[in-house]
């Protein structure tokens, strides 16, 4: 493992002390080691023997519950994998290092339903000092300052960090997308997840050291950062976004319509709640004098594949069939679903991103392959075939939670195959200075896309 050592471990000294810190820079990073350690205490350690037993569980579970346990690795490379992180079990070895191993090996079957859930069992356990004390977002292979927090003194916003405690930025994106779950290893899907939680994967990617120092591009002089006090996470709903609830219909003076699905969560009595969120949007759609409508389905991770289709029928322009005829699933949507008598004729487009999952991804490939909408943005994070329905486990020795998948559900689109990701028709350039700015900037690109060149007479 790239990684320095194993999250609250005996640390291991990463830290390149060249000359190039400089005498006064040597003199604070001392001091914030002597602070660190005095300010984080030994984490409980747990039996050696029983957090191995339980692994070897996890293994086994994963082996006869998932439906397609080996689809991207191999049964003889799923054992060795198993044995490597027993072997790294020993008496000093804590809950933080058992969850990490545990990620490690869901993620390993290339299952975005096969998972320990978000990040917040292992976030929980970090202490604002222990926590990468910068705000940051990968772009890419790219890692880039957001918000410096407490280092505004020491690193700019939109500063391209190369390194953390000597220890690259290439290596430390691939052990912590190593330990993301997500269909088929979907870059996309693991990307949304590594830069929600990004100071958090990193704190355990790199072992909780008992510091941080950071090279920046442009740069030869390492930076010793400060310590947090105090944290606390983004809203996860952007304050940019025009739409802050679940569902939303906005129409501009110009006729640009936006429908904003941020999930597809309405299950038993709450459908009817969605569908009449539908119909009056395209009710509304018809009688206002709308040129062309945009729908948003970026974050969505998923939810009833009911409330997708029904969305779906009032795209669609013929029958259609929503799972494939062998997929688990709604026998009724598997059936032709008629489309919607309230429906829009004008120009229909998607946007979409990596942060799209599971019903989503269904969603996606219905519109591709039958030619509903026009996909505008990035490569969903979710393609035709997921796996779902899981089962919740709650390990014995060291009570971690997760889940893992039990069958497999598939959209009918046979011409589209079993991908893991839906690409868009137009992808959308992405940059640093689209992750500092103080609005939408994707929305913008995609409504400025729209009108330049599908919509002649909407005029910025």
């Amino acid at each position: 493992m790239t990684r320095c050592c194993s999250p609250r471990k005996p640390r291991c000294s990463s830290i390149p002390l060249t000359t190039d810190i400089g005498r006064s820079a040597l003199i604070l990073l001392v001091s914030l080691l002597v602070a660190s350690i005095s300010m984080s205490g030994k984490a409980d350690v747990l039996d050696p023997a029983a957090l191995k037993r339980e692994l070897r569980a996890l293994s086994e579970q994963l082996r006869t519950v998932h439906p397609d346990a080996f689809a991207v690795i191999s049964a003889q490379d799923f054992e060795a994998l198993t044995s490597e992180l027993a072997s790294s079990i020993d008496s000093e070895t804590t809950k933080e290092d058992q969850l990490w191993n545990f990620s490690r090996l869901l993620a390993a079957v290339g299952c975005g339903h096969t998972k320990l859930g978000f990040f917040n069992q292992e976030d929980s356990l970090i202490s604002p000092e222990e926590r990468f004390p910068v705000d940051v977002r990968f772009l890419k292979e790219k890692l880039f300052v957001i918000d410096p927090l407490v280092n505004r003194d020491r690193v700019a916003p939109g500063a391209e960090i190369r390194s953390i405690n000597g220890i690259s930025v290439t290596d430390l994106q691939r052990t912590i997308f190593d330990h993301i779950s997500s269909d088929h290893h979907n870059p996309g899907a693991k990307t949304s997840y590594a830069n929600a939680y990004a100071s958090s994967y990193l704190t355990y990617a790199l072992g909780y050291p008992e510091s941080y120092v950071i090279t920046i591009q442009g740069s030869d002089t390492a930076t010793a950062l400060l310590p947090l006090t105090t944290f606390q996470h983004k809203p996860v709903i952007d304050p940019a976004s025009q739409c802050q609830e679940t569902l939303c219909l906005d129409i501009d003076q110009e006729g640009l319509a936006l429908m904003t699905i941020r999930n597809w969560d309405f299950y038993g009595e709450r459908l009817a709640v969605f569908e009449k969120f539908v119909d009056d949007s395209f009710q509304t759609l018809l009688e206002k004098p709308v040129k062309a409508l945009l729908i948003d389905v970026r974050g969505n991770l998923g939810g009833s594949g009911s409330a997708s289709a029904y969305l779906l029928r009032h795209l669609a322009k013929s029958p259609f069939a929503y799972f494939a005829e062998h997929s688990a699933g709604n026998p009724a949507l598997k059936r032709l679903l008629e489309p919607s008598a309230i429906r829009f004729d004008g120009p229909l487009f998607v946007l979409a991103n990596g942060q799209t999952g599971s019903s989503t991804g269904h969603f996606l490939s219905l519109v591709k392959e039958r030619g509903m909408a026009t996909h505008i943005g990035f490569p969903s994070g979710a393609g035709s075939r997921v796996h779902d329905n899981k089962q919740q486990f709650r390990s014995e020795a060291s009570g971690i939670s997760y889940a893992i998948a039990r069958s497999t559900f598939r959209a009918a689109t046979p011409d589209l195959g079993a991908t893991t990701a839906v690409e868009p028709d137009f992808t959308l350039t992405f940059t640093v200075d689209d992750l500092l700015a103080e609005q939408d900037a994707v929305l913008a690109k995609a409504q400025h896309l729209i009108r330049q060149q599908f919509v002649e007479d909407i005029a910025r």
